[in-house]
């Protein structure tokens, strides 16, 4: 991956994290959309990690739904006539002030889902940059020794658009991602030995799990690979803007 598109990604997150910030400091209603969040999944999507750019934007519309929804309920609330006329849905018109402070609420927490998950983000590209900074010249004449073949194979694997990551690896990288995700308190910024070690705690019953030094080797191993992943076009998703349409927003849910 160039050091620019990277350092662009760096931007994008500081950018979306920052209009979370600023709208759960303030008293406002909904955030506005934030448009960085469709480049940012786009870049995922590059990186074999579709899945997790799709949660954005799906999390992003949930919050939009709700802030749609919410507008429409308060104009119901203080001039009817007027939103029969602009032609706003029935189905919020007899929603309750409790109902929508419980609107208001779950959008915050959404948003708080959603800005958490960014730092995350945030903080595994600034990882691999550290991490990048610090690695020894790859021409250096100090110090060279042949890399073990399980590892070159990996690096081979990753040179073409259709590579894959070995299972093992991509298992690393996911319990890496999920540990500091149920612990973002604690694991946020945490050495990666102490994310095996909450790993290692949270294991199913039966689920094996590698020594630290080879589960470490695995982790950096899929660093490595998303980060050499050329950019290949996104598949499975139309292209442009997310649109949550009005029979799409959901009854007011504060579970």
């Amino acid at each position: 991956m160039a050091d620019v598109t990277r350092f662009r990604l760096v931007e994008l997150l500081q950018l979306a994290i920052s209009r979370l910030e600023g709208f759960l400091s303030s008293d406002r209603r909904h955030p506005l959309r934030i448009a960085e969040l469709e480049a940012v999944a786009d870049y995922l999507g590059t990186r074999g990690l579709k899945p997790d750019g799709d949660w954005l934007l799906r999390q992003h519309d949930i919050i939009y739904k709700q802030g749609y929804a919410l507008v429409e309920s308060e104009v119901w609330a203080v001039n009817p006539e007027g939103a029969r006329s602009w032609g706003y849905s029935p189905r919020f018109s007899s929603e309750t002030d409790e109902d929508r402070r419980g609107r208001r609420d779950r959008i915050r927490y959404e948003c708080q889902k959603l800005l958490d998950h960014l730092r995350r983000l945030l903080q595994i590209v600034s990882n691999d940059q550290l991490e990048k900074a610090n690695r020894p010249d790859a021409n250096s004449d100090a110090h060279t020794t042949a890399e073990p073949d399980d590892k070159r194979k990996v690096k081979e694997k990753s040179a073409g658009p259709d590579a894959k990551l070995p299972p093992s690896r991509e298992k690393a990288f996911r319990q890496y991602l999920d540990a500091v995700a149920k612990e973002p308190n604690r694991l946020t910024g945490a050495s990666d030995s102490e994310v095996y070690s909450s790993v290692k705690e949270n294991l199913e019953a039966g689920e094996g799990l590698p020594n630290f030094a080879t589960w470490s080797r695995y982790l950096r191993e899929a660093r490595e690979f998303y980060s050499a992943q050329k950019n290949t076009p996104r598949s499975g998703r139309p292209t442009g803007k997310s649109v949550v349409r009005e029979d799409q927003i959901d009854p007011v849910d504060c579970d």
